[in-house]
């Protein structure tokens, strides 16, 4: 943590985080000393949330590079490789990052402390800790719900493929052509798709027990996603939302999320959910799509733009399959 000490493990970096962005991290104090300032918090233990929480402390010089002083913590591990402490800085920096002069009031606390109860309020996201800044600095938020649904076009799409089909391939291919009132049409009787009995009907022969969760779980976290975002952009710009429930309690536990360089938690662009959106935007049109990513305890929310090269890429791969091997295979 200070100086002289070895760097920290990255499982102690990532169970820092997660006691950062799960709210264990509590009752943040700052006071000035002789040397600068000093910070002390309470940490909530992620296996035993009943117990008393861990004392944590860190202190900055007044002068000098931004550095770390002493810092402890009364965990086994206080003195040395201190997930706590971690948490603390993390929490810290998010504060200085949103441009807080002091402390926020705290608004998420975890509910299962019976050793630390905190009354209770009525708020239009459900009842909140007394203090909470959602619970005074709520304003009616416009639904993302509604019956109006904004045009896709056929957009003209890159092509980077060329071929020459035989004459049964040339018959199958051009009856497979769509039209800008075809595509309209299957538009509007495909709306709401996964409750369609017809569209449940085709799934089940395929549908696996996470596909089966995502499903039922997938309103309530566009619930959740709708009650602090929208699907517009500061310009007024439409965008698209994929959801993702995994079977986790903690969103660092999803594989397709790694903690970057700079300590932002974010899917990994090698992923096929990364290519899923990329293919989303590159058929709609669209410039930018939510990721939205809920566990049982917290979510995990980032905007990935539209990448033309990578979509480029991904429709000449798709090209080379379909006229060399479905294509040919439909005409046997």
């Amino acid at each position: 943590m200070g100086r002289g000490r070895m760097p920290n493990p990255t499982a102690v970096l990532l169970k820092g985080y997660s006691n950062w962005i799960e709210g264990y991290i509590t009752d943040i104090k700052v006071r000035k000393s002789e040397t600068g300032c000093v910070v002390r918090a309470r940490a909530f233990r992620s296996m035993r949330k009943n117990d008393t929480p861990y004392m944590v402390q860190v202190d900055f010089p007044s002068e000098g590079s931004f550095d770390v002083g002493l810092s402890k913590c009364n965990c086994k591990a206080g003195l040395g490789h201190c997930n706590h402490q971690i948490g603390l800085l993390y929490t810290l920096a998010h504060y200085i990052k949103m441009g807080y002069k002091s402390i926020p009031p705290t608004y998420k606390l975890l509910m299962a402390s019976k050793r630390h109860p905190m009354d209770k309020v009525d708020s239009e996201f459900g009842l909140l800790p007394h203090g909470s800044a959602l619970t005074y600095q709520v304003v009616g938020l416009p639904s993302t719900s509604t019956d109006h649904y904004p045009p896709f076009s056929l957009l003209s799409q890159p092509c980077n493929y060329t071929t020459v089909l035989s004459e049964k391939e040339s018959i199958f291919y051009s009856g497979m052509t769509v039209t800008p009132s075809d595509a309209e049409a299957l538009e509007k009787e495909t709306r709401g798709h996964t409750l369609a009995t017809s569209m449940q009907k085709q799934k089940r022969s395929v549908q696996t027990q996470a596909m089966k969760r995502g499903l039922e779980l997938e309103p309530d976290a566009a619930a959740q996603y709708e009650q602090a975002h929208l699907l517009v952009d500061s310009t007024g710009v439409l965008g698209l939302l994929e959801i993702k429930c995994p079977d986790v309690d903690s969103v660092l536990e999803c594989k397709y999320l790694s903690v970057k360089e700079d300590g932002v938690l974010a899917l990994k662009s090698s992923h096929e959910y990364h290519y899923q959106m990329i293919g989303q935007m590159g058929i709609t049109g669209i410039t930018w799509c939510d990721f939205f990513v809920k566990s049982r305890n917290y979510y995990h929310l980032e905007r990935i733009d539209f990448d033309e090269e990578k979509w480029e890429s991904i429709k000449t791969k798709l090209d080379l399959f379909f006229f060399n091997c479905w294509l040919p295979n439909l005409c046997l």
